[in-house]
Order: C-alpha cells, then structure tokens, then sequence
C-alpha cells in the first residue's frame, strides 16, 4: 500500500495500529460505562442518556468492524469511531452531574483517540467539537451559567490541559508517518512468512520518498 504524493502530507493510519489503539479505547469506554450500572459514586442520575451513550458506543465500535464497505477506509473507520467516543464521553458526563460530574476526564478519551488516529487537521476539528460539548455540559448543568466568567475559567481549566496534550501528540504523531515496503509488491507487513531464511527486498523512509521509489520501481 502506498500513498501518492498529494497524501504524503497527511498522516494516514495503517488498520492494525489504527483498530487496536481505538478498540482499546472504545472498552476502556465501554467498562466506565457499564460501571454507572454497578459501583462507584459516580452513579448515573439519567438512565436514558447513560444507555444512549453506552448504545452509540457500541454501535459505532461494531458497524467499522463489521461492515464490509467500511473496511477499507481506514480513515472513516476511525473518525466514526472516535464521533463514537465523543458522544459518549458527553453522554455519560451528562448524566453523571455535567460540569461537576467527577467523569470529566473522559472527555480526553476522543482527544486522543483523534491525535493518534486521524492527524492534526482532524484532530483540531474533533478538539473544536469538544469544546462545544462542553458547552452544552454547562447547558445541562442547573448549578452553572454559561455566561459566568466561573463557566470559562471551568471550561479552560477543565479542557486547555487536555487540548494542550493531546495536540502534542498529533503533532508526533504526524511527524511519525513513514512507509516500509517490499518494492512495489506491498507493506512489508502484508507479507506471509513460508520459509525461516525468506528474503524480501525493503524499502524504508518517508512516505513521499518511499512512494517515488515505488513509481520508479514500477515504471
């Protein structure tokens, strides 16, 4: 799998990397959920929206699994995955007291579900989305008004953190993007061992260079 030149730019997760840190996160997600069901003081004060939310969850964590239409975008398997943990993440901090809800932290749970997989364009839209549910949080929560300078020194001490972090990491991350292929047959890790002394031939460095690589190689 190789990208053109036009994609070098944007970082692009491989399906291995991409679905096994987001699976993580959606049951990391999953068991906080099903948690406000049975211990802690955190306990849901709104049945529906902790089902609703445990339900997107799990939805959006099968349907980029599943489906076979799906599968082959990795990024839109990831960017639904992570609207996923974003909706929950606000659902559950909803209904378990809004803004003074002790869950709150989920929130960096899409964050950095978005740093690792989606690059810092993506990220800086899901960072923005955050942002609103917040608001919305302070909508929800009867104790505070939105307009008060309490609600914004809670919401940058609440989120700037968080925000500050993640970003760290989608900067890394995209930086990080790379490419090893077997010349133009594939990803070197396509290839299906047959023998202890196999041999394949390797070509490692940054995606654009790889990829010129690749178009010489196949000329």
């Amino acid at each position: 799998m190789s990208l053109n030149s036009q994609d070098a730019a944007t970082w692009r997760p491989t399906r291995p990397m991409a679905a096994s840190v987001l699976l993580w996160f959606d049951l990391l997600a999953l068991a906080i959920g099903l948690a406000q069901f049975t211990v802690g003081e955190s306990k849901s004060n709104n049945l529906a929206i902790t089902v609703v939310a445990l339900t997107w969850l799990v939805l959006s964590a099968v349907i980029v699994r599943v489906l076979p239409s799906l599968r082959p975008h990795v990024w839109l398997c990831c960017a639904i995955d992570t609207l996923g943990l974003l909706v929950f993440a606000t659902g559950l901090t909803a209904s378990t007291g809004g803004t003074e809800s002790p869950l709150l932290t989920l929130m960096l749970l899409p964050l950095t579900a978005a740093a690792v997989a989606l690059g810092k364009y993506m990220y800086a839209l899901f960072a923005l989305a955050a942002v609103v549910a917040a608001f919305a949080l302070g909508f929800m929560t009867p104790t505070i008004s939105i307009g008060s300078s309490a609600f914004f020194v809670w919401l940058i001490s609440a989120l700037a953190p968080a925000i500050i972090a993640t970003t760290a990491i989608a900067m890394l991350m995209e930086q990080a993007g790379g490419q090893a292929v077997a010349g133009p047959d594939g990803r070197i890790l396509d290839i299906q061992p047959t023998g202890i002394h196999q041999r394949t031939s390797v070509v490692l460095g940054s995606t654009d260079e790889v990829d010129a690589v690749v178009r010489h190689l196949r000329t």
